[in-house]
């Protein structure tokens, strides 16, 4: 399947510019997103901001391994016999369809 998504390797990088955000980057395309990991006043990052940014730096390696289990259960499995498997794909393929439409 072809994504519209920024390929490759995305990582966290500090702003220069701000104390409250880090940016999400790409080897195609610096900088593409901000994410708040510090509130204005506050002296330390908060946990929730810093793995909100670790889970959007996730999301490529996230799709592709949901595409690649998908693939494997519906090649190998006879969804028939185990009627779990077939929830799992519908499920991977709602996920997958949020993340790509």
């Amino acid at each position: 399947m072809k994504t519209k998504h920024t390929p490759g390797e995305w990582v966290i990088k500090k702003s220069r510019e701000s104390l409250t955000e880090v940016h999400i980057s790409a080897p195609s395309w610096e900088n593409f997103a901000s994410v708040v990991v510090r509130m204005q006043g506050s002296e330390h990052i908060d946990p929730e901001g810093m793995a909100n940014s670790k889970l959007i730096a996730a999301a490529p390696v996230l799709l592709s391994t949901c595409m690649a289990i998908r693939d494997a259960i519906s090649e190998g499995i006879d969804v028939a016999k185990y009627p779990k498997a077939k929830l799992l794909i519908e499920i991977i393929d709602q996920i997958i369809r949020k993340a790509t439409e």
